[in-house]
């Protein structure tokens, strides 16, 4: 098992059972997933162990990639198709809880960069954090930059944003295992199984924060868009703020006027909506520094 021994603090050393967690189902591109496991693995000065979920079976494409990369991985195989937070749940709880202190995700298309790893567990050290982001910059196919995600920095800027908007970009996350633990772990909410993730471990008192750099390329395309656009995704929208609000997890006050707002968002054409999303994630000045 890998052990990072991280900074060094007077005379004690912060020694860190570390894994990487990433989940790959069959509608994966098999080239970007190539490329999500090859960011992984050029990471710089930290060692760790890589784990996957295959979440029902997959082509022959995606298995290639897997075997190519086979001595490095371990491996968690699910007969069907059972959705990332499930997934994820049995991986963690199959392989990782009791093993294993901080645990970084990672997604099959994104593009991690080479300092990610280090940067994430260094600041979960040095702030003893439970859960850490960053920003991430979205790529095209080309792994180009076409946009960027900034997220709330502080901790009482996270509690605020809470009500509002997702804060945290889920592909940049690493997080305390036995916090996950604690909090039960993902749970099924259709669309927001990690923003009603992030608010269990706020509910919970932990102490969480973002870096305010650029650590991931997020793999953007139309379907992304997509996804958060029509009738569909407004009624799980809704379902969820009333879920979390019911549950104490978001504040009624803020969370409502904020859920009116995302709303009328989404009853826009969808060429509007593109707009509007643009203009929130901008490339402008996303340059790490």
């Amino acid at each position: 098992m890998a052990t990072y021994k991280g900074k060094k603090y007077g005379n004690n050393t912060h020694h860190q059972r570390i894994c990487a967690v990433g989940a790959v189902y069959r509608n994966d591109d098999p080239v970007y997933f190539r490329t999500a496991l090859t960011s992984v693995f050029n990471q710089s000065k930290i060692s760790f162990d890589v784990h996957i979920v295959v979440d029902g079976p997959i082509g022959e494409e995606l298995e290639i990639v897997l075997k190519e990369f086979s001595p490095k991985i371990y491996l968690t195989r699910l007969s069907s198709s059972q959705g990332l937070g499930l997934a994820l749940n049995t991986v963690f709880e199959q392989k990782i809880y009791g093993k294993y202190d901080i645990a970084i995700r990672f997604d099959a298309d994104d593009v991690n960069y080479p300092t990610r790893f280090r940067i994430l567990v260094d600041k979960i050290v040095d702030e003893d954090l439970q859960l850490v982001g960053s920003y991430i910059h979205e790529i095209d196919g080309d792994s180009k930059i076409i946009g960027a995600r900034k997220v709330p920095v502080s901790h009482s800027r996270i509690k605020w944003y809470k009500n509002f908007i997702n804060p945290f970009n889920h592909p940049s996350i690493a997080m305390n295992v036995e916090a996950l633990r604690k909090v039960g772990g993902y749970r099924h909410c259709y669309l927001h199984e990690d923003w009603f993730l992030w608010l269990h471990f706020l509910k919970m008192g932990y102490k969480v924060a973002n870096v305010g750099e650029f650590l991931v390329g997020f793999r953007m395309n139309q379907g992304t868009i997509n996804r958060r656009f029509g009738k569909e995704y407004r009624k799980h929208e809704i379902n969820f703020f009333k879920t979390a609000i019911m549950k104490g997890l978001l504040n009624p006050i803020l969370a409502v006027p904020g859920l009116m707002a995302r709303q009328a968002a989404g009853l826009f054409g969808k060429s509007i909506f593109q707009f509007l999303y643009r203009k929130m994630h901008p490339l402008s000045k996303s340059k790490n520094g």
